[in-house]
């Protein structure tokens, strides 16, 4: 995942997530990937693992 990195999507994701000191999110590290492409390096494993090995 991380060479799917976008740097200009962190500061983004940490307002979003509050992740800032005393929010809920404290201390929580953001790569700045977005959904789409973190379901396609999902469907990329499960294709090639499978369910069983998934679980």
């Amino acid at each position: 995942m991380i060479d799917k990195a976008d740097p200009s999507q962190v500061a983004g994701q940490a307002r979003f997530f509050k992740s800032g000191p005393g929010q809920y999110g404290e201390g929580d590290k953001f790569l700045g990937i977005k959904v789409p492409i973190t379901r396609a390096v999902v469907k990329e494993c499960w294709r090639k693992v499978g369910f069983a090995e998934l679980e």
